[in-house]
């Protein structure tokens, strides 16, 4: 028999007949699912960091970042294939003891089990998801575990606890799962600001009689006096629809969202070129050198170092969302081809985009900057502007509004299945019930934090710290401790399809802690002042610092 995890709509109540396995997802369609899940919010950001930190700079960092991305994919993927071994041998040691085996709703309970008793049967298991004919075999679909699963699983826990009162307490999951929980929220709450703000300016429905909408909701007035201020209702109006329907979509599950999610890739591909399209086009019909307040964007600006990475990082990082993208997935030994594509697409599109749009707006780049296009005439007269103008002008300034309803439910959906586990391991079982509540918790309470708070920029720049931790430290962690866990339970060759043998060794994982660590300590350092204060010391100050725009 076969454990669920922590997704409702992979559900199986098995019994000894078998069941046919759901329809899987080939390489392409999965490559589609995984744009979706990266490019978002994060995308109309861009240009504004590439503003902060300059254009070369900007470029270099997000093609650096794009490489350790795609080493922690790898991990993450090795890790959970470690675990859907270990999860066979646990179930076959079961049935061997009690010569049946009844499901559970508990698989990480079971597998803590079999690492605790003297069998060392791992070894007869092959370290890797199942594949077709295994699951057609078998009759019921392979379910991948979650983050926080095998973090439950592979982690160890403090014995003082344990013998004392009996308290499982694994201090790197509860570090993982409030990092998670923190950095998956704030990422659904920047799609709320993004829609609430694009469709304020466009449809100021309080304040009809402002020919240009609600722009600088940014600005609209503390609590005292918000009742006479119309552009505050109208943020609000907005971002209470916007919770209303993305809750509701929260409900769903992947597969019934799959051809919409196709769809929106498309047409994201589709947005991207017309950001780059209408920039160059600018350059040659509407140049902003024209105005004398256009400064042109640095080449390199190393003060804007926490805007981009923390942009870099938000806008490509998805290990948190790896075992929601490989539970459809087919061929899951394609993931060694899955990731690098997939980062390496929304990488170059960041950079272009970035490299582009920064150059042509200039000192006017917008945060997010989707909402620079309400102004964009393409060079024709703002009174009478012609029908391929309007069209483009309205698809680049609302699509990121509409874009985003199918992007939040993703990540609320992956935040949920994290609370929902978690749910599941404290005992409150694996029904309706928790999945109803899981999913109302990831998002019914980033919803209305957007409608109380809107600052793109200040959202995305708190989303860094626990990014490190998720982005960086996590995947080490999970590909070492698996390992260890391997070698514990009988394995000599600890390696999977999917990674390179190189991968999974202490000295990688050492760079990449070291990595993640000299990052941490920067972002610090720049956002206390003290990086300021040591260039100002070695006279560099002026020379590697520029104010944004100058």
């Amino acid at each position: 028999e076969h454990f669920g995890s922590g997704s409702f709509e992979g559900e199986r109540l098995l019994s000894r007949g078998k069941t046919k396995p759901s329809k899987k997802f080939s390489l392409w369609t999965t490559w589609a699912f995984t744009i979706n899940y990266i490019i978002g919010a994060g995308i109309l950001a861009i240009p504004h960091a590439f503003l902060s930190g300059g254009i070369i700079f900007g470029a270099v960092l997000m093609a650096v970042c794009c490489i350790p991305l795609v080493l922690v994919l790898y991990w993450t993927t090795e890790a959970a294939a470690r675990a859907a071994a270990l999860e066979r041998a646990a179930t076959e040691a079961v049935r061997r003891e009690q010569g049946f085996y009844r499901k559970s709703t508990n698989r990480v309970k079971m597998i803590q089990n079999y690492l605790d008793s003297d069998e060392n049967t791992l070894a007869n298991e092959t370290l890797d998801f199942l594949n077709d004919e295994e699951l057609d075999e078998q009759g019921y679909d392979e379910e991948v575990f979650t983050l926080n699963e095998m973090f439950a699983v592979f982690t160890p826990e403090i014995p003082y606890f344990k013998r004392r009162y009996g308290w499982s307490v694994q201090p790197w999951k509860i570090v993982f799962e409030i990092s998670l929980v923190v950095n998956l929220m704030l990422s659904v709450f920047t799609y709320v600001t993004v829609w609430s703000n694009t469709m304020s300016e466009k449809f100021p429905i309080f304040h009809w009689e402002h020919q240009l909408g609600c722009v600088t909701t940014k600005a609209t007035p503390a609590w005292p006096g918000f009742w006479s201020n119309p552009c505050w209702w109208t943020y609000r109006a907005w971002a209470t629809l916007f919770g209303a329907v993305v809750v509701s979509l929260t409900m769903l599950g992947f597969k019934e969202m799959m051809v919409f999610q196709v769809f929106m890739t498309v047409m994201r591909f589709v947005l991207v070129a017309a950001l780059v399209i209408t920039s160059i086009w600018g350059m040659v019909s509407q140049p902003l050198t024209n105005i004398s307040e256009y400064r042109k964007p640095p080449a390199f600006n190393i003060n804007g170092f926490t805007d981009m990475f923390s942009t870099a990082v938000f806008a490509s990082s998805v290990v948190f969302g790896a075992p929601d993208i490989l539970e459809p997935m087919r061929d899951k030994s394609k993931s060694t081809l899955l990731w690098p594509m997939a980062l390496g697409t929304t990488t170059v599109s960041y950079i272009v985009v970035g490299m582009i749009c920064t150059s042509y707006w200039g000192n006017y780049v917008t945060d997010p900057i989707n909402l620079g296009y309400s102004e964009w005439t393409g060079g024709h007269d703002c009174h009478s502007l012609p029908w391929y103008i309007l069209t483009i002008q309205y698809f680049i300034t609302l699509f990121p509004a509409f874009d985003v309803i199918s992007i939040f439910p993703l990540l609320a959906i992956s935040t949920a299945n994290v609370i929902r586990a978690l749910l599941i391991q404290m005992g409150f079982g694996k029904n309706k019930k928790t999945y109803i509540i899981s999913r109302l918790t990831a998002s019914v309470p980033p919803a209305l934090a957007g409608i109380l708070y809107n600052n793109l920029d200040v959202i995305i720049n708190q989303t860094v710290y626990p990014s490190i931790f998720i982005a960086f430290i996590t995947p080490v962690i999970l590909d070492w401790y698996s390992v260890i866990i391997a070698r514990r339970k009988g394995c000599t060759i600890v390696d999977t399809p999917h990674s390179w043998r190189w991968l999974s060794n202490p000295v990688v994982w050492t760079l990449m802690l070291v990595f993640a660590g000299l990052v941490l300590l920067m972002v610090i350092a720049q956002a206390s002042g003290l990086f300021e204060d040591i260039l100002k010391d070695a006279g560099l100050y002026h020379k590697y610092i520029k104010p944004t725009g100058a």
